[in-house]
């Protein structure tokens, strides 16, 4: 009876012990989330800017990004479009987005195309970044499939 008793407190002691480590690290799980969210914000125009200043640096043309935030059902936040003059000036186009933004804390979700080098995808989740050679670019034509979204034209 007397371990028993023991055992039955110390399991009590045990389990408010578990129970307030976990409010307390829960508490602050919690305020960190708020802080990446709030991050998370800001970082979204910023990392725009980290795309467009990497593709502006490899001389790409006719840089335009669109802003889907106020369309219903968009795949990202931002689409950021560019075209190369060949399948080489897309691929550096490609390689340097990738590297400014890894340097710059934003890393790549997801990459579609590189091997061809006609149509590269740049995925960012918030922000998707399409590198096209010139021809692909006219045929797809995906200015025109967004032309409800606010477009912004870049230059150096």
């Amino acid at each position: 009876m007397f371990f028993r008793g023991r055992w039955q407190r110390n399991a009590k002691l045990s389990s408010l012990r578990k129970l307030i480590t976990f409010d307390l690290t829960h508490t602050s799980i919690l305020s960190t989330k708020t802080e990446r969210l709030a991050k998370k914000k800001t970082s979204k125009v910023s990392l725009k800017k980290v795309v467009i200043d990497a593709i502006l640096d490899k001389k790409g043309n006719d840089v335009v990004s669109l802003d889907l935030r106020k369309i219903k059902d968009t795949p990202s936040e931002f689409l950021i479009i560019t075209h190369g003059d060949s399948n080489t000036h897309v691929k550096a186009i490609c390689d340097n987005v990738i590297e400014e933004t890894r340097e710059a804390g934003f890393p790549v979700y997801h990459t579609e195309g590189q091997k061809n080098g006609e149509w590269i995808i740049v995925d960012y989740v918030d922000v998707t970044v399409h590198i096209f050679y010139r021809d692909k670019r006219d045929f797809y034509a995906l200015e025109e499939l967004w032309n409800d979204a606010k477009s912004t034209s870049h230059k150096e």
